[in-house]
Formats: structure tokens, C-alpha cells, sequence
């Protein structure tokens, strides 16, 4: 086949799933769909942290339909850092996608990050076009954007866009630790002082068909506020890019990812996950990501 962008041959596509029963099954059929005809190889990862609905089993039917599928199952809830973390680690291509499997992005608009690679390209970080969110949930996610940009000096446009395209070799150059949502501030610290290359696409965002949110309440706010202070605390006053001893950086070198993953987890505490809320009746998946050209911009931070 002939590949949409020579620079992506491979792809391991992941998402985290909690309670993501009416949602997570178009998202694995969308990746799929544009995958297939895209790259010369590919996996579809879903991790369930822990879910208590019927997201099991709706991605157990899915699997003699979509034989790239793999479910990596917690039987606890690890937190939304604790599911990107095994999601990294049982990635294996070239490259690793992943979103949220509440289906609030549109999975096939991977092509859009596809499309975006260039040689030197290392991270491609999504942004919002609109936020399909009610007017004080964009306010509060502005005010969140411009918080962390300050307190880590971030250059991305778009913080908590969960929508990335990253080349494997980078997240073999950096360890994450975080197993609740700060983890996304964490990733894009430790990219940028891996001196990553980023391009940055728009992307749709609509509404969440399913469920609540459980992020917008005074205690999830306030929760993440004090992780957000632990880990300023950690990474940039103490700045821990976690300094490892020679012996144990050149072990985790010769230790497979996975392993590496599988004991910052054993680490982490549930304490930190975020419910992802009831599922509703299911809606329709909303396609034709091809009739926007989306806006890209290219930057590297050197440290």
C-alpha cells in the first residue's frame, strides 16, 4: 500500500477507558478505519481502569471484528496518569496515538496528525478549534491553560488537549510518574526539556455525548490544584527531571518499557483517579475530518 505519510509507517493507537461503555467502540472502529488505510502497520490498545459499567465487554464483542485490538485491564481504578502510563508501555510502533475514549475527540482526525509529520518531527500536540463544552468549562479550562503555562513554562498552545501523535523513541528519553490528569503537564515538561520538536494541529471537539464530566465539581478542582503544586514543587523548584542513579538509568535502558511502567504504577495510589461519569444512550459517530484543513504551527524549545 502506498503510506499517507512516508515518515509514519507504524502506528500504536491507545485509550484510556473508565466507564466508557457507549463511547469506547466507535472510538476503536474510527482509529481502525483510518489506520488501515494509512500506515503499513498498527495496534489498537484500550486500558480499562477499572471500569464498572459495560466497557468489558463492549470491547470483547469488538474483537473478532477489529484483530488489532488489545485490552489492557486494571482491576482497580489507577487514575487517568496510571492509565496513559500502561498505554505508553504496551505501545510498540513507531509512532503512539492516543485520546480519551469518551469520544468528546474524533479518533480519525489521526489522520490530521499524520499528515502533519515531518522528519525532525518528535511530538504532534493538538489544540482545540472550538471547545464543545458549556461557557464555564471553557472558562475554567483557559484559566487552567494559562496557569500551567506560567508555573512550567509551556510553550504548547493547548495544555490539556489530549489528542498527541509522539514518536516512541522520545517516550523512551523520559519517565513519567504522574498517575492522576496532571500527567499531561508532566508530558509536556519533559518533552520540552527534552528539547522535542512539536508541530501543533487543530482538531474537532464536541460536546460529551455521554456521561459527566466529574473534573468540573469544587473538589476535583481543588484536588487537582494540589497536584498541580506538587508536582510545580517537584519539577520545577527542585528541578526533578527524575535523576535516576547511572545504575538505574542504564537498567531501565535494558528493561522493557513495560516493565519500567509496571513499577512507577505499583508506586501510584488510586486516591488519584477521576470518575468518568454514567454512560447515556449512544449516539451516532460524527465523520468527515477530511473537509477541514487544519491550521499547524511548528516550534522546538532548546534548554
Amino acid at each position: 500500500m502506498t503510506l499517507r505519510n512516508p515518515e509514519v509507517q507504524s502506528v500504536s493507537a491507545f485509550f484510556p477507558c473508565y466507564n466508557d461503555e457507549h463511547s469506547i467502540s466507535m472510538m476503536v472502529r474510527a482509529a481502525g478505519a483510518a489506520l488501515i488505510e494509512s500506515v503499513d502497520d498498527f495496534e489498537i490498545i484500550v486500558v480499562d481502569d477499572g471500569s464498572s459499567d459495560g466497557s468489558v465487554a463492549a470491547l470483547e464483542m469488538l474483537l473478532p471484528e477489529v484483530p488489532e485490538l488489545t485490552i489492557t485491564r486494571h482491576l482497580i481504578n489507577r487514575g487517568y496518569g496510571g492509565a496513559l502510563i500502561s498505554g505508553f508501555a504496551e505501545s510498540t510502533k513507531q509512532w503512539v496515538f492516543y485520546t480519551d475514549g469518551d469520544a468528546q475527540y474524533d479518533a480519525s482526525e489521526v489522520l490530521r496528525c499524520i499528515d502533519a509529520v515531518r522528519p525532525d518531527t518528535d511530538v504532534v500536540q493538538g489544540w482545540k478549534i472550538k471547545r464543545g463544552d458549556r461557557w464555564y468549562r471553557t472558562v475554567i479550562g483557559r484559566g487552567y491553560h494559562h496557569t500551567v503555562r506560567l508555573l512550567f513554562n509551556l510553550h504548547v498552545r493547548d495544555t490539556d488537549c489530549d489528542f498527541r501523535l509522539i514518536r516512541a523513541t522520545v517516550m523512551d528519553r523520559i519517565q513519567l510518574r504522574s498517575t492522576s490528569g496532571v500527567i499531561c503537564v508532566e508530558m509536556m515538561r519533559k518533552f520540552e526539556q527534552a528539547n522535542a520538536n512539536f508541530v501543533e494541529v487543530g482538531v474537532s471537539h464536541r460536546p460529551r455525548p455521554y456521561g459527566r464530566s466529574q473534573f468540573f465539581r469544587v473538589a476535583a478542582i481543588a484536588k487537582s490544584a494540589r497536584q498541580l503544586i506538587a508536582l510545580w514543587w517537584r519539577l520545577v523548584v527542585r528541578r526533578d527531571r527524575v535523576k535516576l542513579s547511572r545504575t538505574q538509568r542504564r537498567k531501565d535502558r535494558l528493561r522493557p518499557r513495560a516493565a519500567v511502567a509496571s513499577s512507577i504504577l505499583k508506586q501510584g495510589t488510586t486516591s488519584e483517579g477521576e470518575s468518568q461519569a454514567e454512560a447515556l444512550p449512544e449516539l451516532p459517530h460524527i465523520p468527515g475530518i477530511d473537509a477541514v484543513r487544519a491550521p499547524t504551527r511548528v516550534f522546538t524549545v532548546k534548554n
